[in-house]
């Protein structure tokens, strides 16, 4: 098993864990998220320079860190949009491998 794999390995636990942290946030924990600006639900965002726009459809793709908010395996995260305001999260778009 090479560093990377298993690096992921323990660190899907930790995402995993995450995840179940944000569904157990309280309407008024949720209070301190940015409203009008990228966010991601865990981790850390960065460099949010893939802006593009298809079929109506706004695409902004982002350095993103999921398991840690400190410099760790980076993925290239993904978000859509259809008025700049309101954002879906979608699947990360590139992994290292």
């Amino acid at each position: 098993m090479n560093a990377l794999t298993r690096d992921l390995v323990k660190l899907v636990e930790t995402a995993e864990q995450s995840q179940k942290t944000r569904e157990e946030l309280s309407v008024s924990d949720r209070k301190f998220r940015e409203k009008l600006h990228l966010m991601p639900p865990v981790g850390w965002l960065n460099d949010p320079n893939g802006l593009c726009q298809k079929d109506g459809i706004y695409h902004i793709y982002f350095q993103y860190t999921p398991y840690d908010c400190n410099w760790g395996i980076k993925l290239w995260g993904h978000y859509t949009s259809t008025d700049m305001v309101h954002f879906k999260e979608e699947e990360p778009f590139l992994y290292p491998d």
